[in-house]
């Protein structure tokens, strides 16, 4: 299964590129029947419904396509809603691992 690749080999110490090109080759495709790529890696590792998480009214209605998200409070999760991929501990190590590789604003042009 993709979903559980893409987080062994993102434990494992693979970068997004690697984990890109062996999905594609073994013909992997996402839910939109696209070849991988870097948005779709991120949002497969950011989204927490892997570990059985159900998540809902996460963000504010009225707007079409809206990304403005509600707080924490309002937010609805309801544990073990939906098939187990992942554990949460390897959900919670790729998101340790994630904030540990985030550059900073900026940092690729500084001297």
């Amino acid at each position: 299964m993709a979903v559980k690749t893409i987080f062994e080999m993102y434990i494992n110490g693979y970068g997004y590129n690697q984990i890109i090109r062996t999905l594609n080759e073994k013909g992997y495709k996402t839910k939109k029947g696209k070849a991988f790529g870097k948005n779709s890696i991120h949002g497969i590792l950011t989204n927490e419904k892997y570990t059985g998480v159900y998540i809902f009214n996460r963000v504010v209605a009225g707007k079409k396509n809206s990304r403005k998200s509600k707080s924490e409070d309002e937010i609805i999760r309801i544990e073990d809603a939906m098939p187990k991929i992942i554990s949460r501990e390897m959900f919670d190590k790729t998101k340790e691992m994630m904030m540990k590789r985030k550059h900073s604003p900026g940092s690729a042009n500084t001297k």
